[in-house]
């Protein structure tokens, strides 16, 4: 059986809002896209299908977890995002295909090309989006 990404955030112990509840309202989005918002999610609560929906919610939970990711610069941003969701990943013991991944590997690939090795991150980020 499916998990819901409710038991998801709380497997991995991240606050989740489902939205409406008995005696509480909350003002923020809760479509199936969801939001970040100081560290909570606020989603609609159900089943995670598709693994790159899966991977998505992942990342909002990667962003939930480290508010840093948000104001760094862009291929790094995608770079420790993914990092992230792979551990995440691993911790529920799902494995996301490799092709959710291909165009944050294109994008990171693109963002380094032209950088020198000193750059923190840079050569790890290199390596990651050529596998």
């Amino acid at each position: 059986m499916r998990k819901t990404f409710q038991q998801i955030a709380t497997e991995l112990e991240v606050p989740y809002c489902g939205g409406v509840r008995k005696g509480f309202y909350c003002h923020e989005q809760h479509d199936l896209a969801g939001s970040v918002v100081d560290g909570t999610i606020h989603m609609r609560d159900h089943k995670s299908g598709r693994p790159s929906a899966q991977v998505a919610f992942l990342k909002m939970v990667a962003r939930a977890r480290d508010p840093s990711l948000d104001t760094d610069i862009p291929w790094r941003r995608v770079y420790r995002t993914d990092a992230a969701v792979y551990e995440l990943a691993r911790r529920i013991h799902i494995r996301p295909p490799k092709k959710v991944f291909d165009f944050d590997r294109a994008f990171v690939r693109a963002g380094v090309a032209g950088l020198s090795n000193d750059i923190p991150m840079r050569k790890q980020a290199y390596d990651w989006s050529r596998r």
